[in-house]
């Protein structure tokens, strides 16, 4: 099922032109608590197998990076 986008984006995607996943999206969030991208992607719903591999691969997404950034920004 498709998600609903009932915001506006969230600050940074639009700079990327990308638009994120809820779980993408939830990862953003989660990173904001304690910079940890492994406990960010488990908290976020990812596979804690896999967790430490697919933090990493999130930061270097261009759309979540500048999210991240712009969150950062904001604080």
């Amino acid at each position: 099922m498709a998600e609903k986008r009932t915001k506006k984006d969230a600050p940074g995607e639009e700079q990327a032109g990308k638009k994120l996943t809820f779980q993408q999206r939830r990862f953003v969030f989660e990173y904001q608590v304690d910079g940890n991208a492994t406990h960010a992607a488990i908290r976020a719903g990812y596979s804690p197998d896999g967790a430490n591999v697919t933090g990493c691969r999130l930061l270097k997404n261009p759309t979540i990076a500048a999210m991240i950034e712009a969150a950062e920004q904001q604080r």
